[in-house]
């Protein structure tokens, strides 16, 4: 049996070659029970014929329909891999955001807790502020008073 590498290069389709091998064109043809497969160049540099038998070319059938499935599923295994690549970064994009949003609560809440400080602070020196004024009246004359 010949190489799988000249096994590639058949002329299945070369309708004309086969029938001039068939008609007898004064080339040798293969023999009954077998097909033409195509044709090699052998060690000589001459072209010789690629016959193949049934079994042969069931194998040839068998092996290029599995490569052409296992092509297949490779390619639909690709389409899998893109999709549940989006999948992910959609995802990550989402706890991207999540995370963001917690950070911005928690920085909110910081930003309340200091402004509550600050008006604590700003209600006693208002509170300071009143006493001190109401001391100062105290301790006015009453000329000072209606001023």
């Amino acid at each position: 049996m010949p190489s799988p590498f000249y096994l590639c290069s058949f002329l299945v389709s070369d309708t004309a070659a086969v029938t001039a091998v068939r008609a007898g064109s004064g080339e040798p043809a293969c023999p009954d029970g077998t097909f033409l497969a195509g044709y090699t160049v052998d060690g000589w540099d001459k072209w010789r014929l690629v016959c193949l038998d049934v079994e042969d070319v069931e194998d040839v059938y068998l092996f290029a329909g599995m490569t052409t499935g296992l092509l297949a599923l490779g390619f639909v295994m690709l389409l899998q891999h893109q999709k549940l690549r989006k999948i992910a970064a959609e995802q990550t994009s989402v706890k991207i955001d999540t995370v963001t949003t917690r950070e911005t609560v928690a920085r909110m809440r910081s930003d309340i807790s200091t402004a509550k400080e600050e008006l604590t602070r700003v209600r006693a020196n208002i509170a300071t502020t009143r006493e001190e004024v109401v001391r100062a009246r105290a301790d006015a004359t009453p000329a000072e008073r209606d001023e």
